[in-house]
């Protein structure tokens, strides 16, 4: 149901701006700008809180809730408005073959060559708020202790995969992934 899907998404869209990016995704930008180069974010989430964060390596594995996607051209433009069946590709010109730049079910994550050529040298891994222990969070975890990064797991409370991190911090995100920013901020 196209109409339904294009309702979805734009009222998520709309509700977009009346979120704000939390203590912990300020933390992951502040690393990153204390520490250019050294920092790329790998996130499921389709909002924009890393990048309002200021954070700036960030790779969106399931699309991105402000880009549309042509199905004709395989474009994707910047989209901030409500999308519908009959809206013109910025690029192509077509009509009617827009849909919202997102991962749905039995679709590929995207860019994910991108994300295991950066795991494969990676010194460090964050796994942040990955409770579930799903692909591609499990892989992406396997990948960087072959390229032995220390790797460290962020959640509420112990996951599934917690035995196989290094470390575990164990509480709020929005209070222990700030906290850990600021210790390696400091201890540099």
């Amino acid at each position: 149901d196209p109409a339904l899907v294009h309702d979805f998404y734009n009222r998520c869209r709309r509700e977009l701006p009346t979120v704000a990016p939390s203590p912990a995704h300020e933390g992951l930008a502040a690393l990153d700008l204390t520490r250019p180069g050294e920092l790329l974010v790998i996130t499921r989430n389709i909002d924009d809180l890393h990048e309002r964060a200021s954070a700036r390596a960030v790779i969106h594995t399931h699309g991105e809730l402000l880009k549309a996607r042509c199905t004709i051209c395989t474009r994707v433009s910047d989209w901030f408005d409500d999308l519908g069946a009959a809206d013109q590709c910025p690029v192509c010109g077509n009509l009617g073959h827009l849909r919202p730049h997102i991962v749905w079910v039995g679709e590929a994550p995207l860019r994910l060559d991108t994300a295991y050529a950066a795991l494969a040298t990676c010194r460090q891994f964050l796994s942040v708020g990955n409770a579930g222990g799903g692909e591609p969070g499990r892989s992406f975890l396997a990948e960087a202790k072959r390229a032995g990064a220390r790797t460290i797991e962020f959640a509420r409370e112990p996951s599934p995969l917690s035995p196989e991190f290094d470390d575990c911090i164990y509480g709020p995100l929005a209070e222990t992934v700030p906290e850990w920013v600021r210790q390696a901020i400091a201890a540099r």
